[in-house]
């Protein structure tokens, strides 16, 4: 399926295909949405193939799904069995599996042909559904604030450290050992001496619209759900949650945009040694400043930026984070973080394996953390690029990048 101009309209679309009981099915991010059309048609900026404007789909066979209640569900979709939507269900290849679990606030339970959703008020796709619950103790309304104290009910293990408590700092980040105010993101690596996990860091604004939330988790639906997900994408670990923390900022303002909306949601989870982090993302409003989404570690041992960082498709309709996934569930992006492999050292500074960089400021030689140590070879910027010093080293980056 190729994708030219879309005009804009405000009737609903639907794109994919379709077949007899539905036993197989696809529908194109972006249908039955306001993304659907426009200059920013999720149909002709994105792809499953990395072609813009192209979709592409074997259709001669496919797997079989499952059966529930004489109906075909196709391997994994997921649905809510019951008319009050609190038993979520899955099409796996051992058959349906079902698990306790509500609708996120604030979406509703609607009938769907056979079975039953849960919708974001009155939109036609399910935009919170893979949120963790949107509920607990919300954080004191504040500009640049950040919540009090936050005992952990498990120890959380994060690249060796083993943190007691942490931080949900209204700026979009998480931190463990002191509250962090900064408005101004930085790009990681920062070379800091603060470990930190920020799933949307920018200039927000809760003091007065939107809600920052935490809660903890021990026990229930919530560690079935947590255990399902890291299992499905760390396979081979035989893992078991024990404790989630779910931390949700939800639709609260740039600063000063008081009127725009925006939510997404950090899920730290642990079991024994393993412990791993989930960024999610709903609604992203367009925003004119940076934003710089991840997580990094005192002196950047290790770190991580999701693509879309520092550019303006961080946010909007079409952001990268809310539209990408690192696991094939839009708008989810999951790391594990007990532990990592050690890079390299550049001038007494730690360099993480497989970053590379320019030694000098000329960025005449590009320099890469291999296995084996640095190793560099002669490589000039690209056309449009200039390069820029950042931290320690030295980066080609494109000229209308900050």
């Amino acid at each position: 399926m190729n994708y030219g101009a879309i005009a804009s309209t405000s009737q609903n679309v639907q794109a994919g295909y379709d077949t007899i009981d539905s036993v197989h099915h696809l529908t194109i991010p972006g249908s039955f949405s306001s993304s659907a059309s426009g200059v920013n048609s999720t149909f002709s900026l994105s792809s499953n193939i990395n072609v813009t404007g192209r979709w592409a789909f074997q259709i001669d066979s496919g797997p079989d799904g499952c059966q529930f209640k004489n109906r075909s569900v196709q391997l994994g979709d997921f649905f809510w069995s019951d008319s009050n939507c609190t038993q979520k269900c899955t099409c796996t290849t051992s058959g349906v599996h079902c698990i306790t679990k509500l609708c996120s606030f604030p979406e509703t339970c609607q009938q769907t042909n056979f079975q039953f959703l849960c919708f974001n008020g009155s939109l036609a796709s399910a935009v919170l559904s893979n949120f963790y619950p949107i509920s607990g103790t919300e954080s004191p309304r504040s500009d640049d604030g950040s919540s009090p104290l936050i005992q952990l009910q498990r120890p959380f293990v994060y690249f060796g450290n083993t943190y007691y408590t942490i931080y949900v700092n209204h700026n979009g980040h998480l931190t463990f050992s002191a509250p962090f105010g900064s408005f101004s993101p930085q790009r990681f690596p920062i070379y800091g001496s603060r470990d930190i996990i920020a799933p949307f860091w920018t200039d927000l604004d809760n003091s007065q619209t939107g809600s920052v939330l935490f809660n903890q988790y021990t026990s229930g639906s919530v560690l079935q759900q947590a255990t399902q997900d890291i299992n499905s994408y760390f396979p081979n670990l035989n893992f078991s949650a024990e404790w989630v923390f779910v931390a949700t900022w939800y639709e609260v303002a740039y600063f000063p945009a008081t009127g725009t909306k925006t939510t997404f949601q950090a899920v730290l989870i642990s079991g024994g040694q393993k412990s791993f982090v989930l960024m999610n993302y709903g609604s992203i409003a367009t925003a004119g400043s940076n934003v710089q989404a991840g997580y990094d570690t005192t002196n950047s041992y290790y770190h991580f930026t999701i693509p879309g960082s520092f550019s303006s498709s961080a946010t909007g309709s079409n952001s990268t984070f809310s539209l990408g996934s690192n696991v094939n569930v839009t708008g989810r992006w999951a790391f594990q973080v007990d532990s990592g492999v050690r890079g390299c050292q550049f001038n007494d500074t730690p360099v993480q394996l497989g970053d590379f960089f320019w030694s000098d400021s000329n960025c005449t030689q590009k320099c890469t953390c291999t296995t084996s140590g640095i190793h560099c070879v002669t490589e000039l910027c690209s056309f449009s690029e200039t390069c820029v010093a950042t931290n320690i080293q030295f980066l080609c980056l494109n000229g209308n990048i900050n």
